[in-house]
């Protein structure tokens, strides 16, 4: 047995190595306020596991606390929802996506602003036809 340790110190060694320089990337990409758009899970890919999470906090199985899930996925402007998943499966089967999915955006510096609702406008009953 004492003639395998040596050897297994040093995989263990070079494992552990690895997955910290791997881990590297993530943490860079972090401290420069810019994101990757989709990445749900923030692992700096965009995958199916990314739409499932979506998915699972539009329907309340997951809480996004502090808004870090909604703010990377607001894929179209328009709000974090379900069509973040939808966008982000397109994406994936390499259909035509008109956003930049996938790639490193920067963080917004002002909060969106939302849009007014507009009433909608109140119709007669009263109808004409033309005359023809």
């Amino acid at each position: 047995m004492k003639k395998f340790r040596k050897p297994l110190q040093a995989i263990l060694c070079v494992v552990l190595a690895l997955v910290f320089i791997a881990a590297i990337p993530a943490v860079m990409a972090a401290s420069d306020g810019s994101y990757v758009l989709g990445d749900a899970d923030n692992s700096g890919d965009v995958d199916i596991i990314d739409a499932t999470l979506i998915m699972r906090v539009c329907a309340d199985m997951v809480k996004d606390t502090d808004g870090s899930i909604a703010s990377r996925c607001d894929i179209d402007g328009n709000g974090f929802d379900i069509t973040a998943a939808t966008w982000i499966q397109r994406w994936l089967a390499e259909m035509n996506v008109p956003y930049p999915i996938g790639q490193r955006v920067n963080l917004p510096t002002e909060p969106p602003t939302q849009k007014p609702t507009q009433k909608p406008t109140q119709r007669s009953t009263d109808y004409e036809l033309p005359i023809v």
